[in-house]
């Protein structure tokens, strides 16, 4: 049975495409932006809370974006998801240090260096956003001193769900010079085939 994906690929829908695109399970997407989802029945029907993204597998329908990664990559077994209970707690962990500690900052500084209208950006809000973020990522730093990705030194779902939010930072144009070793694995991951291709749908759509 096809999965279904309700969302953009311009929302944190674009983080579910990618790993979609990573594991090539097959899929639909319903197009559906933030804005609109609330007013929309189909969507009412997976995610009670009417949010974008939101998934629908048979009988499972999942919602909030780094859930979802997860289940699709247990989903799709293979390397990219957990090897043991030991790989997938550390997969946790570090998707939810990602969304908990580094999102929110990461975020503003996108919203406002180039993700809103020009008219709506503060550029008040940056400074502050820019300082949170770098506090954070010493941590990250240390850990890929040692190993190409972060769990199990190979591309996991771990990846995927980080690399989706520091990667607000790389198109921010953030100096990560201090932070070599994020700014390697930010590339690396820029550089796959999946989200080359989830990358260039976001700028046609």
């Amino acid at each position: 049975m096809t999965i279904t994906l309700y969302g953009s690929i311009r929302s944190r829908a674009n983080r579910n495409i990618w790993l979609l695109e990573e594991t090539g399970l097959p899929y639909e997407q319903v197009n559906i932006l933030p804005v609109d989802a609330p007013d929309s029945a189909e969507l009412a029907a997976v995610n009670p809370f009417r949010l974008v993204p939101a998934l629908k597998d048979g009988a499972v329908t999942l919602f909030e974006s780094i859930a979802i990664n997860l289940y699709l990559a247990k989903k799709a077994g293979g390397t990219i998801g957990p090897a043991d209970a030991a790989e997938e707690g550390q997969m946790l962990s570090w998707s939810f240090w990602a969304v908990s500690e580094c999102e929110p900052h990461a975020l503003a500084l996108a919203l406002h260096s180039y993700m809103l209208p020009q008219e709506k950006r503060d550029p008040a809000k940056l400074a502050p956003a820019l300082a949170a973020i770098m506090k954070r990522l010493p941590g990250l730093e240390t850990h890929l001193q040692t190993q190409d990705y972060l769990v199990g030194n190979r591309f996991t779902v771990a990846d995927v769900n980080v690399g989706a939010i520091l990667g607000y930072l790389t198109a921010a144009k953030v100096d990560l010079s201090a932070f070599p070793k994020i700014a390697s694995w930010l590339a690396r991951l820029a550089d796959r085939p999946a989200a080359k291709e989830v990358a260039a749908r976001r700028m046609a759509g």
